[in-house]
């Protein structure tokens, strides 16, 4: 398991409690955003020379090293 599903094991894990006390309903859900930069230039957010963002998915795999959920 990377640190990556561990993290959202974590989140699975503590929403569950709140929806079991009646506080929230939940739902993971990922969403890819790919920031590009000029060679050379510092990579700072706001100073990228491009962006792409995906739509939101429901997370099924981890992004990282794509273990089933």
């Amino acid at each position: 398991m990377c640190k990556c599903c561990e993290e959202i094991e974590f989140w699975k894990e503590a929403k569950k409690e709140e929806s079991e006390k009646g506080i929230v309903e939940s739902k993971l859900f990922s969403r890819i955003a790919i920031y590009t930069w000029r060679k050379g230039e510092r990579k700072i957010k706001g100073n990228q020379s491009g962006t792409i963002n995906s739509k939101t998915y429901d997370l099924k795999f981890c992004p990282q090293c794509g273990r089933k959920l």
